[in-house]
């Protein structure tokens, strides 16, 4: 079986909105990716987190990301 064919297989076995999903997926791929900010634009925000602040934000980054891997994306 070709590999196209395998991904047809696979993508026609999904319910219609994980399809959509697949195809949403496929659009992002040739697409240029945003750019940042240079770092040495950030470098005056350096050293204003007291470690008590630090460590709170790291820690609510922490969990958040953490519950993005149980999102149901529709």
């Amino acid at each position: 079986m070709s590999l196209k064919d395998e991904i047809i297989r696979r993508v026609e076995a999904l319910p219609a909105s994980q399809q959509r999903q697949v195809l949403a997926y496929c659009d992002t791929f040739g697409q240029p990716c945003a750019r940042g900010e240079a770092g040495s634009s950030l470098l005056s925000f350096a050293g204003i987190l007291d470690d008590t602040s630090a460590r709170e934000m790291r820690e609510a980054i922490q969990a958040g990301c953490e519950g993005i891997g149980k999102l149901n994306v529709v």
